[in-house]
């Protein structure tokens, strides 16, 4: 999706998710009144190509797609909002070609400040491969601890099940994640929000402090419920994006 005009913002989703998510509940137009919105389908989901083979979704080649998506797009640098498994793509593409990301924007996932090897992959994730290559959702969505059935349906509708497996046994194969991503290449600091029940908060506040990022929680959400905020999370949001800085001219 390519909608609004101003300074170019892209949009990246998480797993499951794709840019109808971010439309649906309500980003793309509101950040279009004042940013060019690509909002990107990342492989594997949404309208992109769904190959099941694990070494297509290597990090560092879905930050290849993103940089593909801005040289036809004619954008030179873009702000970047990545969320949950977006978050990985965007800060590979930060860590990868800094001069293209304008400032960085991290919902419910890490700012990789530490090599994180994911070879081989926790048991957590072998469990959710091999529900997905079962076809069997429901043992599924018991190993990603998302109970509530609306939230299933929703995300269920149009995935190719052994792409998403690819998708997530492809973590094991990114170079990416043996490196440690230093924010001080950008032009700003990083903003970082999560939920006040994610699992992983305690963690998400204090990289963010170590790596001088703005941290926000979203009171009284989880992980799936800090991205449907927008009442919550558009306005935070809005205003570091509205930022200047000296090195932004």
């Amino acid at each position: 999706m390519d909608e609004g005009t101003g300074p170019a913002l892209v949009l990246l989703p998480g797993l499951l998710m794709s840019a109808a998510r971010w439309r649906a509940i309500g980003y793309i137009d509101q950040f279009a009144r004042d940013f060019r919105v690509l909002a990107i389908d990342p492989l594997g989901h949404g309208l992109s190509e769904k190959p099941h083979n694990p070494g297509a979704y290597r990090m560092e080649d879905c930050a290849a797609d993103v940089r593909a998506v801005l040289d036809h797009a004619t954008v030179d640098r873009a702000h970047v909002w990545g969320y949950s498994r977006g978050t990985s793509i965007a800060v590979a593409l930060a860590a990868s070609t800094p001069e293209r990301v304008i400032s960085l924007v991290i919902g419910g996932g890490s700012l990789y400040l530490r090599p994180q090897p994911r070879s081989p992959l926790p048991a957590r994730s072998l469990e959710m491969v091999a529900a997905l290559n079962a076809g069997d959702w429901g043992r599924f969505w018991t190993a990603m601890g998302i109970d509530d059935r609306e939230t299933q349906t929703i995300l269920e509708v149009g995935q190719d099940p052994l792409a998403i497996a690819a998708s997530i046994e492809g973590l094991a194969l990114s170079s990416f994640f043996n490196i440690a991503f230093d924010p001080a290449v950008l032009l700003r600091p990083p903003l970082v929000y999560s939920g006040s029940f994610e699992s992983s908060i305690s963690d998400d506040r204090s990289d963010a402090a170590a790596a001088g990022a703005e941290f926000h929680e979203i009171p009284g959400r989880g992980h799936a419920g800090a991205f449907q905020d927008i009442v919550a999370v558009a306005p935070i949001v809005s205003e570091y994006l509205s930022r200047k800085t000296p090195r932004d001219a």
